[in-house]
């Protein structure tokens, strides 16, 4: 999991609309607060940026692409594109290699980092296979959680002290409204009694990423693959740490660009890169896979391994305008709700992605790109095969087939002083108008980050745990719970 904290102006933007101790200098120290950093860099940036004391072990991919990563760099060098020693520091734009949450060539998941290791913990009891299906409320006060379990019974589980919320930006509000606080006139269309009215559901954004930004180029030391490469790759992994399954697919070459403005100092779009050696299809098509791209075009995308290597870049809109909406599909916990993301509805973003094939082209055109015979792939669209390729309209063609989410959904229980109509939560994280109800995940972001939401949703973690080590210390006169 690419693991990167976004620029200061983020979370800057968040304490300036009301949001006390939310700048970036106030959440840098929780960024750090769950980090192992590995070495590297100079002593001044990783005592600045770096933490070494936390569970999460945070490392560069121990398997790359160092030929193709070094041809695209060369180039952003011939365009006058910095080249940053490292993602999360004080520069925002320009080309590195971006860590992820790793330890010895494989992926540690925050369960893993966290849960693990105090799994034997008498104070701790994780009930798995279980649905959460609504929070229970005592009028507007918060005192317990409704269960299902594997079996199919349903459970009361009493809480204490508060409830906490972390079901994600998908779950948390459908939670939310399945227990009555959201908006009153939604409830009312689904038969549920308003507790507490709240935008909750509102505010949905998302990261979108364009595919459709491809070359071709033929490798003159490609061959075939054995008919055992992914049986030996899934050895060298596990056996060995290493090889191709240690990575995300070449994604960790990142670069961060403002298409609108050279010498800007933040970024509107974020490069990601993909290099699949002729004949490499297997690779390929998980690759799309991930991002549940459609199954005949995907066989379109690949085929072209047959003959030739390609190289994509995936172009992602970093600070959408465009905003959506969860909203509830009943009263059923099981249910799942409808996702009304509304990506592209206001014409910026649309203008804002469509310049990455500007500076696509711009580094096409650079001595590095011509020497390897790099060329922009026109893909058999059906819809798309009467426009002239490399058009405007072929390129908006393009987009629309061949753009899909990253899967950072945040907002959908924004945070913000009382007195903000669009508010869910306070800056404290508590629910507005609901006692002892918190919720923590991704969904409190008042605005989208501009990079991977990885990161600071485990900062956003860290810092609501002391939120609530803080208030039950005041309660209890307890140093911690």
């Amino acid at each position: 999991m690419l693991y990167i904290y976004g620029s200061e102006r983020d979370y800057n933007e968040w304490s300036e609309m009301g949001n006390k101790g939310w700048s970036y200098d106030e959440v840098l120290p929780y960024f750090k607060k769950s980090q192992n950093c590995g070495h590297g860099h100079s002593d001044e940036w990783r005592n600045k940026y770096c933490g070494h004391d936390g569970p999460l072990n945070i490392r560069h991919y121990n398997f790359t692409q160092p030929i193709i990563h070094e041809t695209i760099l060369q180039a952003a060098r011939e365009m006058g594109v910095p080249i940053l020693d490292t993602i999360n520091g004080d520069k925002f734009i320009g080309f590195g290699k971006a860590y992820g949450t790793l330890d010895k060539g494989h992926r540690v998941s925050v369960s893993k980092a966290y849960l693990s290791p105090i799994k034997h913990r008498s104070n701790l009891y994780v009930m798995k296979s279980t649905r959460a299906d609504a929070i229970l409320l005592d009028n507007t006060r918060a005192v317990g959680v409704r269960v299902t379990l594997k079996d199919g019974r349903s459970i009361d589980v009493k809480a204490s002290k508060e409830v906490i919320l972390s079901a994600g930006s998908i779950a948390s509000p459908q939670l939310l409204m399945l227990s009555g606080i959201g908006p009153e006139k939604h409830l009312r269309e689904m038969g549920i009694p308003t507790v507490v009215n709240l935008p909750v559901g509102k505010n949905l954004q998302d990261h979108i990423m364009w595919y459709g930004l491809s070359f071709i180029f033929k490798n003159q030391s490609a061959t075939p693959l054995s008919p055992t490469f992914m049986l030996d790759a899934a050895y060298e992994y596990l056996v060995h740490n290493r090889g191709p399954l240690t990575n995300v697919g070449g994604l960790d070459l990142t670069g961060f660009i403002n298409v609108h403005d050279p010498n800007a100092k933040y970024p509107n779009i974020q490069f990601m890169s993909s290099h699949f050696s002729q004949w490499h299809i297997p690779m390929a098509t998980n690759l799309y896979n991930c991002f549940n791209v459609d199954t005949e075009l995907t066989q379109k995308i690949t085929e072209i391994l047959t003959e030739a290597d390609t190289f994509t870049f995936f172009s992602v809109l970093l600070k959408p305008k465009s905003t959506g909406e969860i909203r509830l599909r009943s009263r059923n916990p099981a249910d799942p709700v409808r996702i009304y993301a509304n990506y592209f509805s206001e014409q910026e973003d649309l203008d804002t992605i469509l310049k990455s094939v500007d500076f696509v082209k711009k580094m096409a055109n650079t001595e590095t790109f011509k020497r390897h015979e790099f060329r922009l792939r026109r893909f058999d669209i059906p819809d798309c095969r009467h426009i002239k390729f490399d058009s405007d309209e072929y390129w908006k063609c393009n987009l629309r087939y061949m753009s899909s989410t990253v899967f950072h959904p945040v907002g959908t229980t924004k945070m913000s002083p009382q007195g903000d109509p669009t508010a869910v939560v306070d800056p404290r994280l508590k629910v507005h108008g609901v006692q002892r109800l918190r919720v923590i995940d991704a969904s409190i972001m008042p605005t989208i980050t501009g990079g991977n939401t990885n990161a600071p949703t485990i900062m956003i973690a860290e810092k609501g745990a002391d939120f609530i080590k803080e208030d039950w210390a005041i309660i209890d006169g307890k140093d911690e719970l």
